[in-house]
């Protein structure tokens, strides 16, 4: 049985990387038998475990790529509060501007449009 034929059986997802690392923990040019690369394919899956990608049920977890961003739906007081919190805690310009920003947003829409 040939290693790529191994590697692919095995659930590998991208046969060339494997066979990279394959290649260097054994010496295709000298005559092995199938025990010994079964051995090997089977250590390099231990030691590499992202060659075979995701485990089963783990990769529908997360979204599709097409898939746009989730909008957090943290109401004003939540963001205003963590925004805060976070100026606090880091003290950086940046933190404290985008906190003030959304206590003014918040401010400004609790007046209304018309200003009363």
């Amino acid at each position: 049985m040939t290693a790529e034929r191994m590697l692919s059986e095995a659930g590998v997802v991208d046969l060339e990387a494997a066979s990279l690392l394959l290649s260097k923990r054994l010496d295709f040019s000298e005559a092995f038998d199938n025990e010994t690369l079964a051995r090997q394919v089977e250590q390099l899956l231990l030691d590499k475990s992202f060659l075979r990608g995701a485990p089963y049920g783990l990769a529908s977890s997360f979204p599709p790529t097409t898939a746009s961003p989730r909008h957090h739906r943290a109401s004003a007081t939540a963001q205003i509060t963590h925004a805060a919190e976070r100026a606090v805690k880091t003290g950086d310009r940046r933190d404290i501007a985008e906190y003030l920003r959304l206590r003014r947003q918040s401010s400004l829409s609790a007046i209304g449009p018309t200003g009363t």
